[in-house]
């Protein structure tokens, strides 16, 4: 079976030795290599073509976000998983917006990252248990006191044909 191959992008150097030692632990996952910022992370991403990328937020050069859109807008098959300290929708919102399919809370354990591989890997979205279920109070709450937003989701027909 295929390692799947990942590329660790992150400012801060701590972070990225003690992620790249977690997922060095693992049989399914091999690192390819690691960035320091933004703009070393698309470089990289494009010449070494992994399957993921995990990538800070905010970096030097070219932010997490932006580094998504440009590695989206060229067509590459990479998958992106977003590492954050935020938590806020609007966040989580920008990062599947940019091309994420994957958004990590920092700090985490390392069996969340891991996970956010493996699933982001077979093409699902991820999402950190805490943001799981902030989402839905988020949700939730909008439903409750925003009448156009509470409309439209009502307005769905699920019967069966």
């Amino acid at each position: 079976m295929a390692k799947i191959r990942v590329l660790i992008a992150d400012d801060h150097e701590m972070v990225r030795k003690g992620i790249r030692k977690a997922l060095e632990e693992q049989s399914d996952i091999d690192v390819l290599d690691e960035a320091a910022d933004g703009a070393e992370a698309v470089k990289k991403i494009m010449a070494l073509c992994p399957d993921i990328a995990v990538i800070d937020i905010a970096m030097p050069r070219l932010s997490g976000l932006n580094a998504a859109r440009v590695i989206k807008n060229t067509g590459s098959n990479t998958r992106i998983i977003i590492l954050s300290i935020y938590k806020k929708d609007a966040y989580v919102y920008q990062a599947f917006v940019s091309g994420a399919l994957g958004y990590v809370l920092k700090p985490t354990l390392a069996q969340n990252i891991i996970d956010g591989i493996r699933t982001v890997y077979r093409g699902d979205y991820f999402l950190s248990p805490k943001i799981d279920s902030e989402f839905i109070h988020g949700f939730l709450k909008k439903m409750t006191h925003d009448k156009n937003f509470n409309e439209h989701f009502l307005d769905i027909d699920t019967t069966r044909q």
